[in-house]
This record gives C-alpha cells, sequence and structure tokens, in this order.
C-alpha cells in the first residue's frame, strides 16, 4: 500500500532520483525549485515500502503572472509508470487541492501537452476546465477553489 505525504528534506533525493528514472538528468537541470516546494510545503510525494512512486510539485503565482495571475499552479505531477492508474495521482492532486493555501491564489491552474488528450479528461474530473493555450501550444485549464 501506498503513502500520500508531505515531502520533506529527507525526500528530496529521492525525488530527483525519482525525476532522473523517469525523465534522465535534463529533468534536473531545468527545475531548479523543488527544495523551495519542500521547505514551504509545497510538494507531496507518494512512496510504498519507503521508495517514491510520485510525487506533485505546486508554484505560486503572482497577480503579475501571463497565463495564470493570482492561482495555485499545479507544476508537476509524476507517477512511476507500474503505479499509474492505482489511485496515486488522483490522491496527489487532492491533497493539494485540499492544502490551505492563502487566500489571495483565486484559483488553480496547470497546462499539459496536447499530445496527451486523455489528460483533459483526466483533470476534468477534478473539476479543471479548459481555458486556451499557451504561447508553447500547451493546454491551459483551471478550477476555482
Amino acid at each position: 500500500m501506498f503513502e500520500i505525504r508531505k515531502a520533506s528534506s529527507e525526500d528530496i533525493v529521492a525525488v530527483r532520483d525519482f525525476q532522473k528514472q523517469l525523465h534522465g538528468d535534463w529533468y534536473e537541470s531545468s527545475h531548479g525549485d523543488l527544495e523551495a516546494g519542500v521547505s514551504t510545503g509545497r510538494v507531496w510525494v507518494a512512496t510504498e515500502a519507503g521508495n517514491v512512486i510520485g510525487y506533485q510539485l505546486c508554484e505560486l503565482f503572482g497577480s503579475s503572472h501571463k497565463n495564470f495571475p493570482d492561482s495555485i499552479f499545479l507544476s508537476e505531477l509524476f507517477v512511476a509508470p507500474d503505479h499509474r492508474k492505482k489511485g496515486v495521482g488522483s490522491l496527489l492532486i487532492e491533497a493539494a487541492l485540499n492544502e490551505d493555501w492563502p487566500k489571495e491564489y483565486v484559483y488553480f491552474s496547470l497546462t499539459h501537452d496536447p499530445a496527451e488528450p486523455h489528460l483533459t479528461n483526466y483533470y476534468e474530473r477534478f473539476g479543471f476546465k479548459e481555458c486556451g493555450k499557451t504561447a508553447a501550444g500547451n493546454i491551459k485549464m483551471i478550477r476555482q477553489r
């Protein structure tokens, strides 16, 4: 059975190793905010038998953000391939959605690759609605708090 919990500083190395397993070395160098996310309580991990099998990282976007001002951005949601379709991702999302976020962030936001259209339906289950595309062509979705 797996456990969902807030990540601690002790989890950073395991999450970095998990990132490398899924994406290779390029991913670690392109996402340097894991430590900041852990220290501010914006990262959740899914573990099983002491191993990281998934994680969720959120970012807080202020009023000047171009695409999603005043939002809580579900930045990274990754689950190990052999643990997908078992509820791990859903529980990670629910943990983020149920967090007691500061009131100035009025909605949740996310983007996903249009090459994976099934993700639109997946996120709609959590109340997200499609609201356009980013300049890079990713699908934008939002949900009120």
